[in-house]
């Protein structure tokens, strides 16, 4: 994957890298635990046979920055570090783009320190900028494309981003699913190789008790999450994020004006430790109903792939 722009979290303001990266390299950490029996030699690895889960990656890129004079080289350097670090208070998360194919990905970014600027002397044309940035989420996500649902069988739409109570902008694009019957199955089709955690489900009530305590198995997984639900009206809409650490369960009855958290409603399967996540290849979904239901679902998720 080649390494093409960074941008603010909403994708503004965005700083082309692609003709300036001379190198980066990508380092992930895994979370092992050892127990050391008092002693005894070597340790216990309390994993057992099971794979570690990855902690946050580091990455280490160096950028050259080059014009005509020695003041042009200056400017340019300012606004690549600006653009690395963040130009206000309000826009240290950053927003890393790579390429790969005709695919473009995107992973979220901090950079760890101001850049360092390596000058060497009697070059006035170029200079070198080197950072590091942390990468909180170690993985690359390519988002839901109009273009890619289509060719998959799903009916692809657009929603707009004042209607969705999440930050998910520009990723906007969503499969969408009419639901009368109890129980509804759909595939989700995830082609990352590893297992996604970002998905965003929105069911939208469509008439008076459209949705009661709505379920969502992936029976691929074996997971589930239900949310305690009635009174629905046509204006009754329910949000799920599962990112792990911000993912919450909103509730809104007044065609998403106004949300309000309803995450003590949300039960999870058991022996669960995350809201969902999708495995790669197709996920067999099911959806079930307390009542008769009348609604519809639009899924987002995002296919997730390892930098390295």
């Amino acid at each position: 994957m080649n390494l093409v722009r960074i941008a603010n979290l909403d994708a503004s303001e965005p700083f082309d890298l692609s003709a300036l990266v001379a190198s980066w390299s990508v380092t992930v950490d895994a979370r092992i635990n050892f127990l050391t029996p008092v002693g005894a030699a070597g340790a216990f690895d309390v994993l057992g046979r099971a794979r570690a889960s990855e902690a946050e990656a580091r990455m280490d890129l160096e950028l050259v920055i080059k014009g005509a004079d020695e003041a042009a080289v200056s400017a340019a350097a300012r606004e690549a570090a600006r653009a690395l670090f963040g130009a206000t208070w309000a826009q240290g998360l950053r927003r890393l783009y790579w390429q790969e194919g005709t695919r473009q990905l995107w992973s979220i970014a901090r950079t760890v320190a101001r850049p360092e600027a390596v000058h060497e002397p009697g070059y006035v044309t170029h200079t070198r900028l080197r950072c590091q940035l942390a990468l909180p989420d170690p993985f690359a996500y390519w988002p839901l494309d109009s273009n890619w649902l289509t060719a998959n069988g799903y009916t692809a739409v657009t929603l707009p981003a004042f209607e969705i109570p999440e930050e998910i902008a520009p990723d906007l694009t969503f499969a969408q699913f009419s639901i009368t019957t109890t129980p509804f199955t759909f595939v989700l089709k995830h082609l990352g190789d590893l297992e996604t955690r970002r998905i965003l489900f929105l069911l939208y009530s469509d008439a008076a008790n459209g949705m009661t305590n709505p379920r969502i198995e992936n029976l691929t997984t074996g997971q589930s999450w239900q949310v305690a639900l009635t009174g629905a009206t046509p204006q009754t809409r329910l949000s799920v994020y599962t990112v792990p650490g911000i993912g919450r369960a909103l509730r809104s009855d007044n065609a998403g004006t106004n949300w309000v958290e309803v995450t003590t409603q949300l039960t999870l399967g058991s022996s669960q430790a995350v809201i969902m996540e999708l495995a790669p290849g197709d996920n067999a979904m099911r959806y079930t109903d307390a009542g008769t239901p009348n609604l519809t679902l639009y899924v987002a998720w995002w296919h997730a792939y390892r930098p390295i």
